[in-house]
């Protein structure tokens, strides 16, 4: 039976057949969005603004004789609603994070380093186009956070972001934060200007660095020579070095390390010995170092890895931050004793063993930090993977193959 003074919401529902009532007929080009809409109304959601004004014209324009013929006068029918509108925030702008913000993302990132970084937001009304676009700005999911349901999507303000997220939305109608305008417009001259700011070596001299970072570096592992151009190859994402001009021939597990693509590095034990890769590390003089045990073989692999070390680092410059259960680890907690490995975390340690089902909250809170990994397996947990990520520009995996699950983990 037909209301005596029908709402928009009953037209719309009467149209879609969702009421019961005469047979009535949607063009087809309109389908998906009426009876979508319709249906969202039958279920109690009131329509927003924009979506009244859409419902009401097409009502109005294309279905007035079929309303006519069941008795319903659409043009005042659509004036009247049954439920309030509904207020949808539309702004679209592209900030650095507020205090709000902030308290978000900390209850939500796991790196307390993550945590200490400048971050900034992008917010619009649901579009599915835009989603899309915000999708192809995350090159790591690392650097990005959305929590679910929400409209605000984070960022680290580093360049890439910047100068990504900011050329894609530039022309679509967002406000944008003045600071991040200057970072994107900074960002454009060095990229059309690149022999003016990329860090570079030509010639065994460093280009378009600070001195500050010459001076470390050259304390690290001596001034830039041909002898030490394999030192500032391997440690290039450290120092933020772009381009190597210099040609740099050589051979061996700590030629491969040193010249590798990415952060991470694959050991397999098929390929070299773990003496000979510890070899390299020492060779690179890659410390400090966090090792990384499965505590499943803790014992085994903390002896192996420290018998080597032990001829080239001394035991009081090596840690071990972790012990067994006694029922089953009597054995390697009386080692870690007597091999006096039970040191305090330090200036001057070079090497800290933690195992994989653990981060100690001493490296999280501690002034010691890795700048290499060594991961026994290719897949420690989540925390200990955030901070290794977040502090060391070399992780060395040791296992025949790199997990699967390390990218989505990231």
């Amino acid at each position: 039976m037909l209301k005596e003074n029908p709402t928009i919401e009953d037209c719309l529902e009467l149209l879609a057949g969702l009421k019961t009532g005469p047979k009535m007929e949607i063009i087809s080009s309109e389908y998906t969005i009426l009876s979508s809409i319709a249906r969202q109304v039958f279920k109690g959601v009131g329509l927003t603004d924009k979506q009244y004004e859409l419902c009401k014209t097409k009502l109005i324009s294309s279905y007035t004789d079929q309303f006519l013929k069941i008795d319903i006068d659409i043009t005042h029918a659509v004036e009247k609603t049954r439920l309030p509108l509904r207020v949808i925030d539309r702004r679209k702008f592209i900030r650095l994070v507020t205090i709000e913000d902030q308290i978000i993302l900390d209850n939500q990132i796991v790196s307390e380093y993550s945590k200490n970084l400048q971050w900034f937001c992008v917010r619009f009304p649901f579009s599915k186009k835009i989603i899309s676009d915000i999708e192809h700005c995350v090159s790591d999911r690392k650097t990005y956070y959305h929590g679910k349901g929400t409209h605000v999507h984070f960022f680290v303000a580093n360049e890439k972001n910047v100068y990504t997220v900011i050329n894609t939305f530039k022309e679509k109608d967002f406000i944008i934060d003045e600071q991040l305008l200057d970072f994107y417009n900074n960002i454009v001259e060095i990229k059309n200007n690149p022999n003016n700011y990329i860090p570079t070596i030509d010639s065994y001299q460093l280009f378009n660095v600070s001195k500050k970072l010459q001076l470390i570096a050259e304390e690290e592992i001596g001034p830039l020579s041909e002898k030490t151009l394999i030192f500032y190859i391997d440690r290039k994402r450290r120092y933020g070095i772009d381009r190597i001009k210099d040609l740099v021939i050589g051979e061996g597990l700590s030629f491969q390390i040193a010249t590798r693509k990415d952060v991470d590095f694959l050991s397999k034990p098929s390929e070299s010995e773990l003496k000979q890769l510890l070899e390299s590390i020492h060779q690179l003089n890659r410390y400090p170092l966090l090792v990384i045990v499965d505590e499943k073989h803790a014992e085994q692999q903390v002896y192996d890895t420290f018998n080597i070390f032990r001829h080239l680092i001394t035991a009081k410059e090596q840690s071990v931050l972790f012990r067994l259960n006694n029922d089953v680890g009597a054995s390697f907690n009386e080692y870690v004793k007597d091999k006096s490995l039970n040191n305090w975390v330090d200036k001057n340690t070079k090497i800290v063993y933690i195992s994989n089902e653990k981060l100690p909250k001493l490296l999280v809170s501690g002034e010691w930090k890795p700048s290499t990994a060594l991961v026994f397996g290719s897949f420690p947990n989540r925390y200990s993977d955030a901070y290794v990520s977040s502090y060391c520009d070399l992780i060395i995996y040791r296992d025949e193959t790199m997990s699967p699950f390390k990218k989505i983990l990231r």
